[in-house]
């Protein structure tokens, strides 16, 4: 969408105000706690070790260990064959006479992400329903996020990045 705004000063600065508009409504209109309006709960300070242990326990209960899982090896494979659409299009699913590579290409990767949008909505939406405890929902939920960006990561060569 982004691509369409490129050629015109006029068009690109409307797409500029839209954004900034939203988000003016959104800092005008949203009413967050101010300090003293919440309840701060201060906990004891553990060890390291503990500590994690504590974060990953929610790994130990059957369903949530699937959905961990599944989710993980999801967005392994989604995101391995994300990055050879086209050799994919061009050898084993073909293009249609009139169709130029990037063409297909463009189709096909429309058609991912709406598949891919779907699946995730779906796939949250019955995640929210396996936290062991629902005292530490936020949590469990935040290790389950480590199924979306781990295999990303992992995909990308390193887990450290720059700094190995």
């Amino acid at each position: 969408m982004a691509a369409r705004y490129v050629g015109s000063l006029a068009d690109f600065l409307l797409l500029g105000g839209g954004v900034v508009a939203s988000a003016l409504l959104l800092v005008v209109f949203s009413r967050d706690p101010r300090p003293g309006e919440y309840e701060v709960v201060l906990k004891e300070r553990r060890p390291p070790v503990a500590a994690l242990a504590d974060f990953l326990s929610a790994l130990a209960h059957r369903d949530f260990l699937w959905v961990f899982l599944g989710r993980a090896l999801m967005i392994l494979s989604y995101f391995m064959v994300l990055m050879f659409q086209l050799f994919i299009l061009q050898d084993h699913i073909g293009t249609p006479s009139g169709v130029t590579p990037v063409e297909g290409v463009a189709t096909l990767t429309f058609i991912n992400v709406v598949a891919f949008g779907v699946y995730m909505a779906v796939d949250t939406a019955l995640a929210t329903l396996v936290p062991p405890n629902p005292e530490n929902a936020a949590r469990d939920l935040g290790v389950l996020n480590i199924a979306n960006a781990g295999p990303q990561r992992a995909r990308s060569g390193s887990f450290c990045g720059e700094w190995c």
